[in-house]
């Protein structure tokens, strides 16, 4: 498939972290489950997230680097090195608090962009990015600049390198904030083990919304907003990074804690996400508005579940965002 170019993620204003409790009359067993969760999911899903933007945003920046000394023939490249960062990106939005949220830097690697300004920066070939926008840089300002034109021209390449080098060094920054805070264990950034879960919820929750935000409402909307079906691989990179939190690398999700609660409900929570993963994956690069509505559906039950089930038995509190609604 070709890559959507005209990229428009839902921005999502949190609230700060849940207010702590005292704790003091909590079963320590629970609190124990807690955390185990908490620092397996940090090892084994998180910071290895984090360090995989690093890397490949890194490569984005070596490969346009390289590849626009000659860029005739190498633009199929670099347009999957772009496809890698993105897809890295969207995984971790499944967990954007903690040191992309404090430095500020989200904005820096990806913001929804405004092509007519991208279009004239790339023809100017604008090198230094202190006076531009974030809607006119980021990785999504890179794709839509790749997407232009089969050959780059000097310009456009002078623009490409300027940007991959501040996505890369942004998200380098974000991934050894990372691993700095991984050495005390993910537990221990909290205030308490419940505040940590609950942040988990919600960051779940919401890139789920953000992934069926791009769906629409049917039937008023029969095919993704974008024209090429690129839509369907995002809404899956999303969802995939979600049944990674919810189901943990390393065999400690948040399902670990939803089996205590009710069984039935981590079953169905499971079922869900395979089944929404399956259909975004199967369909089409020109999805039919049958397979439409069938991402539609699976992507709903999703996000309903997580907010009227796992949200509940989990004692989480939702805080909402722009992204969310009725789905």
């Amino acid at each position: 498939m070709t890559a959507a170019i005209g990229l428009a993620v839902v921005a999502c204003n949190r609230s700060e972290a849940p207010a702590a409790t005292t704790g003091t009359t909590e079963d320590q067993g629970v609190v124990a489950a807690r955390a185990q969760v908490l620092d397996d999911l940090g090892r084994n899903v998180i910071i290895p997230g984090y360090l995989s933007l690093a890397e490949n945003t890194a490569g984005l920046r070596s490969d346009l680097e390289a590849g626009c000394v000659s860029p005739a023939g190498h633009i199929e490249d670099l347009r999957q090195s772009w496809l890698i960062s993105l897809d890295n990106w969207l995984a971790i939005q499944s967990y954007r608090f903690g040191a992309l949220e404090e430095l500020d830097l989200g904005a820096t690697i990806f913001y929804p962009i405004d092509p007519a300004k991208v279009d004239q920066n790339a023809v100017a070939g604008v090198s230094d990015l202190d006076a531009v926008g974030s809607d006119a840089r980021g990785l999504g300002a890179i794709g839509r600049v790749l997407y232009l034109t089969d050959e780059l021209s000097e310009a456009a390449c002078a623009y490409l390198e300027a940007m991959a080098s501040q996505v890369a060094g942004a998200a380098g920054t974000v991934a050894d904030a990372w691993s700095e805070r991984g050495e005390q264990g993910l537990s221990g950034t909290f205030p308490t083990t419940q505040a940590g879960i609950e942040m988990m919820v919600n960051d779940a929750i919401n890139s789920v919304a953000e992934a069926a935000a791009y769906l629409g409402d049917p039937p008023a909307a029969v095919a993704p907003e974008h024209e090429d079906g690129r839509d369907f691989d995002e809404i899956e990179a999303r969802i995939i990074s979600v049944r990674e939190i919810y189901q943990g690398a390393g065999g400690h999700g948040l399902s670990t804690l939803v089996r205590v609660a009710f069984v039935p409900t981590d079953e169905r929570m499971t079922e869900r996400l395979q089944n929404a993963i399956q259909i975004l994956s199967a369909a089409s690069s020109d999805p039919t508005s049958e397979e439409y509505l069938a991402a539609y559906d699976a992507v709903a039950a999703v996000h309903r579940t997580f907010t009227t089930e796992i949200a509940s038995q989990l004692g989480a509190t939702l805080m909402f965002g722009d992204s969310d609604g009725d789905s």
